[in-house]
């Protein structure tokens, strides 16, 4: 059993409450030294936009992917999965930019309980304009069955 997810608790957790907690912290700073109202609406429009952002890229993904040989085991949120290799339809792979992760989409043939797509960040790695091995992998098995 390998793993073949990246750091998705960074993601999911740790940035989120970053990302929030600066803006917070710039709000109390400008309510602190009395602003007025217009020195609040950059931050506003940042923590919306932010939400949707992270909402939409980030808690989309699931916790862990392991590489079991003839199947992947998907946890999030402490439920387990097993999903066959006879079961993905197709695979994908995304990037949002540089730094942000490289993201992988499992399309399934049926919907399970963690949905119709399963998606994941991979680990990071040096030469991001070569193909990633996990994926090379995953798409030369799906080609055999």
């Amino acid at each position: 059993m390998t793993k073949i997810s990246g750091r998705t608790a960074f993601y999911k957790k740790l940035f989120p409450v970053f990302w929030f907690g600066l803006i917070a912290a710039f709000l109390l700073a400008g309510l602190w030294n009395g602003k007025n109202l217009a020195f609040f609406l950059p931050p506003i429009a940042m923590a919306v936009f932010g939400y949707l952002l992270i909402r939409h890229y980030f808690w989309s993904l699931v916790d862990e992917v392991f590489d079991c040989g003839d199947h992947l085991l998907v946890r999030n949120r402490k439920i387990d999965y097993q999903i066959p290799f006879s079961q993905i339809a197709d695979v994908s792979i995304a990037s949002l930019m540089i730094s942000a992760p490289e993201r992988i989409t499992l399309r399934l043939n049926e919907a399970v309980p963690l949905g119709s797509k399963v998606i994941f960040c991979l680990p990071p790695r040096m030469n991001r304009f070569a193909a990633h091995p996990v994926v090379s992998g995953l798409v030369a098995r799906l080609d055999k069955r």
